[in-house]
């Protein structure tokens, strides 16, 4: 195991055949990167505070990075790769690949605008918004706990669930359940299509806007193969 503490003027670069984890404040004025080789070694940092580009890179292990301020990330996770900003938003700034998935916690407004691919899924902790842009083509679950996903891409081979918080936007799902929280096709009118079924349960608030006669536009729609709606619906 690496443990670390202490402060870097510039950049911060870590290597370790190990786990990486800190025993203490970590800063650095210019990016952070962590490297963990080796089977079954991950990342633990959670006291950083970095001004750059924040990147983990491990072969066999889950890193999880929090900062003191917003993010901007990249890596290789072949593993879960979590990610918590204590001020500010999230955002992709470099190529990501996470194979058990992105776990992502923030206040702020966040951003994930890259196609991200593989088996693993998207999970929004947080209490800020995170917007979907990229053409996604991972497989695995996108779970909104608290916060707001805001899609404007696609999440077409996904199945979404939603918790808590407000999934709002327009675009493609694998299928759509929700057993709490909101869900609101669009950011004034828009569209939700699944290629499955949507669930929309009795915790649930279905909130659509009315403006005019054209779907997508002038009123929210869910199209999907088959809708049980228990939900509160909210014109």
């Amino acid at each position: 195991v690496l443990a670390m503490a202490g402060t870097a003027t510039g950049n911060l670069s870590v290597d370790a055949s190990g786990d990486i984890t800190d025993t203490g404040p970590v800063s650095a004025g210019g990016t952070a990167s962590f490297n963990a080789t080796g089977a079954g070694n991950g990342i633990l940092v959670d006291q950083l505070s970095a001004m750059g580009l924040i990147t983990a890179n491990t072969t066999d292990g889950d890193a999880a990075v929090a900062n003191s301020s917003a993010i901007s990330f990249a890596g290789n996770v072949t593993g879960q790769y979590g990610l918590t900003a204590m001020a500010g938003g999230i955002s992709d700034g470099g190529p990501v690949s996470a194979t058990e998935g992105l776990v992502l916690a923030a206040p702020g407004a966040s951003m994930l605008s890259q196609a991200l691919a593989g088996k693993g899924g998207l999970t929004f902790d947080g209490t800020g918004t995170l917007t979907v842009s990229g053409i996604n083509t991972f497989t695995g679950d996108t779970l909104l706990n608290d916060g707001t996903i805001i899609l404007t891409g696609s999440l077409g081979s996904s199945p979404v669930t939603v918790v808590g918080g407000s999934f709002r936007g327009s675009g493609d799902m694998a299928s759509l359940t929700a057993t709490g929280g909101t869900v609101r096709p669009g950011q004034s009118a828009g569209t939700f299509t699944s290629a499955g079924a949507a669930d929309l349960g009795a915790g649930n608030q279905f909130m659509v806007e009315i403006n005019g006669s054209a779907a997508g536009t002038g009123y929210s729609q869910v199209i999907a193969d088959g809708v049980a709606l228990g939900a509160t619906l909210e014109l």
